[in-house]
This record gives structure tokens, sequence and C-alpha cells, in this order.
């Protein structure tokens, strides 16, 4: 089950698209990861590998979740398959831009 959702969910992605913004903005970005679970172990491995700069905030109740999304530059979400993600529109409600693969209920309408 945990490698099944670690794949749905793209969070193995993650590591390498954050190598790739840090690169383009010369090591001046800040990520912030939220969420928890089994693979966090395993990502942060990763990321440290990569010396990027970056931060843990585990899970967040929806007014914490809210606050972050005010302060966002850009909302990353790398899913490999999504019904209609909420975070989506709770993101662009709160003016952050949002970058998604184009699957499931994720359309092309509201990626920007």
């Amino acid at each position: 089950m945990q490698e099944i959702f670690f794949k749905v969910k793209g969070v193995d992605r993650i590591p390498e698209i954050f190598n790739e913004i840090n690169k383009k903005f010369f090591n001046k970005v800040q990520f912030l990861l939220a969420g928890d679970g089994d693979l966090k172990g395993n990502v942060e491995h990763q990321l440290d590998q990569l010396s990027l700069n970056y931060k843990f905030l585990g899970r967040l109740s929806s007014e914490e979740m809210v606050n972050y999304l005010n302060i966002l530059d850009v909302l990353i979400l790398p899913s490999r398959n999504e019904g209609l993600p909420l975070i989506i529109l709770e993101a662009e409600s709160c003016g952050t831009k949002v970058v998604a693969t184009d699957v499931g209920g994720v359309f092309r309408g509201i990626i920007i």
C-alpha cells in the first residue's frame, strides 16, 4: 500500500523537481513540504543529498494550510493520478500559482 501511495502521489518526483527549480534560481529557494508519513525519511535523505533548503511542516490543520498557501509563490502537485484535488482550488483562492501534472481531475483550465 505504501509503495502505491508513493507512486500515485508523485512523492518520488519531489527531489528532482526541487533540484531543478533550485538550479534555475541559483540556490535561493526555500521549499516547504506539507504532510507526514512513512516516506518522509526517504525524501529527506534525497533532499539532504542534493543540499536543498527545505522544511517539513508535517500535518497541517486547515487554518495552518491557509496561512502557508497565502505565503507561497508556487504550489507543486506532482501526482501521477488525482481525482479533483481541492488543494488546487484552495491555493488559487489564496492567490498562489499552481504547477501540477496533467492527470485525472487536474484539467488544463486550472493549471497555471
